[in-house]
C-alpha cells in the first residue's frame, strides 16, 4: 500500500515530527546534563558576577531563563526549540518541491546519532548550532521579502556570532548566502557574489565588534582566555625547536625539559596540571612542574603577546606542526579517543542541581552510546574532508541552476569548513563538541543535496525511459 499524504497536510506532519524529536531528547536527557562548564556559566548566572570565558550574553540569557524554570531545564528547552525549530523551517521550504522526501530528510537528520549525542548538554555550542540553523530557517521563510528577512535574521546572527569566540567565522558564510541578490538578466554572478561576500564581510566584522562590546559591559572579572592558546602554542614551538622560546616576565620559572615532559599534541591540560595524561595506552603517565603565568608581572598581557606572535612569524614550521599535530587529535579518533562524543552527566556541585546521570534508559540512545565508542561515525575528520570537497561545487551548481536549496547547501558546506578553521588557531582542548557545526552544517547540506539529486536521478531515469519506449515504438512502427 503506498503511503500518500495530502501536499497542504505535510507541513503539518514535518511540524508533529520536528516535535516529537525534540520531545524524545527532551525526555532522555532531562533536566539537561551539565559539565563544568555548563556549572560555572549557571553559577555566574546566578551570582550576577559574570566571567568573559563563557560568553556572557549566554550567562545573560540563562540568568533569565533561571528565574522562570530553576537549574539547566530551561536551556535545554530553548536549545532544543531552536534546533528542531530551525530544521523544521529549513525543511519546510523544501516540501512543495520535494514532498514526503522533505519529511523524510529532515527526521534523518533529526535523529542523526553524531548529532544526538551531546545535544541534550548545555553547552555553547548547541547554542550556536541551534541559533545558525534557526536563522538559517528563518530566512528560507522569508528569503522574497528582504527587509523582513533582515529585520529578523541579522538579531539570531549577531548572537550567535557572541556565543563562541570563533563563531563568526562559521557566520560568514551564511552571511553571504543571505546578502545575494541574482543578478540582472541573469548575468554577472561574479560580480553578485563579490559584492555578497563584501556585504556579508562587513556585517560579520560590524556584528562580532558590536556582540564584543556588549558583551564587556556585562563582564565583571576578565579571565583573558585567549592566554591558554599563546601558551599552548609558544610551548608547542619550543617543544619542536628544543629551545626555551617564552619571554622573561611571562613565566614563573620554566625550563625546557619541563616543557619537553608535559607538551602534548592532544592540548594543552599537561601544560597547566603537571600531570601527562596523554601517554601512548600501555605507559604511564609522568608528572612535571606545571607552566604558572607570572601574574605579579602588570605588564603580562603585552608580554605575551608580543611573545606569541614572534614565535608565529620567527618559528612557522614549528608553530604550523604543532597546530597540525593537535588539529589531527581534534578531529582524527586518536588512542585515547574522542572527547565526549556522548554526554549524559552532571557533576557534583553546589547549585542545589543533585542529579548525577540524566540520561534516561532507551534503546536508541544505548545504540548511540555504542556507536560513539565502536564506529568512526563520530569521527570529525570524514566531514571535514566532504564539506571542503562539496562546498565550491555545489554552491556554483546552485547559481548556475538558480536553486536556492542548493545555494543554502553550499553555504552550509563552507560554514563547518570555516568554523574548523577558526578551531585550527585557537582552540587548546580536542574537545568533540567544538566540532558539532561542522557535522550539524554538513548533516543538513547533505540532506539538501541529497533531495536535488534523487529528483535529478528521477527526472533522468524518467527521460532515458521514455526516450526507449519512444525508440521501441518507432521500431514497431518501422
Amino acid at each position: 500500500m503506498k503511503l500518500t499524504i495530502p501536499p497542504k497536510a505535510l507541513p503539518v506532519v514535518l511540524f508533529l515530527l520536528a516535535a516529537a524529536m525534540a520531545g524524545h531528547v527532551y525526555l532522555h536527557f532531562a533536566p539537561g546534563a551539565m559539565s563544568p562548564d555548563s556549572l560555572s556559566i549557571l553559577s555566574q548566572a546566578r551570582s550576577g558576577v559574570f566571567e568573559d570565558g563563557h560568553p556572557p550574553l549566554v550567562t545573560a540569557m540563562w540568568r533569565l531563563l533561571d528565574r522562570l524554570v530553576a537549574g539547566p531545564t530551561g536551556m535545554l528547552l530553548l536549545h532544543l526549540s531552536m534546533f528542531y525549530g530551525g530544521l523544521f523551517l529549513i525543511f519546510r521550504a523544501t516540501l512543495q518541491r520535494y514532498g514526503l522526501l522533505g519529511v523524510l530528510a529532515c527526521v534523518c537528520i533529526g535523529v542523526f546519532p553524531p548529532l544526538l549525542g551531546i545535544l541534550g548538554v548545555i553547552w555553547i555550542d548547541i547554542t550556536m548550532a541551534g541559533l545558525y540553523l534557526l536563522a538559517l530557517g528563518c530566512w528560507l521563510s522569508l528569503v522574497d521579502s528582504h527587509r523582513r528577512a533582515a529585520l529578523l535574521v541579522l538579531p539570531i546572527m549577531a548572537l550567535a556570532i557572541a556565543t563562541r569566540h570563533n563563531a563568526a567565522a562559521a557566520a560568514f558564510p551564511l552571511l553571504t548566502l543571505f546578502m545575494l541578490r541574482p543578478p540582472v538578466g541573469g548575468k554577472g554572478w561574479g560580480s553578485s557574489i563579490a559584492r555578497a561576500a563584501a556585504w556579508a564581510a562587513i556585517a560579520t566584522v560590524v556584528l562580532f565588534v558590536g556582540t564584543k562590546w556588549l558583551s564587556a559591559r556585562f563582564v565583571d572579572q576578565p579571565r583573558h582566555l585567549w592566554r591558554a592558546a599563546a601558551l599552548y602554542d609558544i610551548a608547542g614551538a619550543s617543544h619542536y625547536e628544543d629551545r626555551n622560546l617564552f619571554h622573561t616576565g611571562v613565566l614563573i620559572d620554566s625550563s625546557l625539559d619541563e616543557i619537553h615532559r608535559l607538551y602534548s599534541p592532544r592540548s594543552y591540560f599537561p601544560l597547566m596540571t603537571g600531570d601527562q595524561i596523554h601517554v601512548p595506552p600501555g605507559a604511564a603517565p609522568v608528572k612535571g612542574k606545571p607552566l604558572e603565568l607570572d601574574t605579579s608581572n602588570p605588564n603580562l598581557s603585552e608580554v605575551l603577546g608580543r611573545n606569541w606572535l614572534e614565535v608565529i612569524l620567527q618559528h612557522p614550521q614549528s608553530y604550523l606542526r604543532h597546530r597540525i599535530e593537535f588539529f589531527t587529535s581534534m578531529v582524527k579518533r586518536e588512542p585515547w579517543g574522542l572527547w565526549a562524543p556522548y554526554f549524559d552527566m552532571i557533576y557534583p556541585n553546589q547549585l542545589g542541581i543533585t542529579e548525577r546521570r540524566v540520561a534516561r534508559s532507551t534503546e536508541i540512545f544505548w545504540h548511540i552510546r555504542w556507536l560513539s565508542i565502536s564506529s568512526r561515525l563520530f569521527e570529525p575528520l570524514p566531514y571535514l574532508v566532504i564539506s571542503a570537497l562539496l562546498f565550491l561545487p555545489v554552491f556554483g551548481l546552485g547559481l548556475m541552476l538558480r536553486d536556492r536549496l542548493l545555494q543554502t547547501s553550499g553555504a552550509l558546506y563552507a560554514s563547518g569548513v570555516l568554523h574548523m578553521g577558526g578551531l585550527f588557531f585557537f582552540a587548546v582542548t580536542p574537545d568533540f563538541r567544538y566540532s558539532h557545526w561542522l557535522l550539524t552544517a554538513t548533516a543538513v547540506a547533505s540532506g539538501l543535496l541529497a533531495l536535488f539529486l534523487s529528483t535529478y536521478i528521477a527526472t533522468a531515469a524518467a527521460k532515458a525511459r521514455n526516450a526507449l519506449r519512444d525508440k521501441r515504438v518507432q521500431a514497431v512502427r518501422r
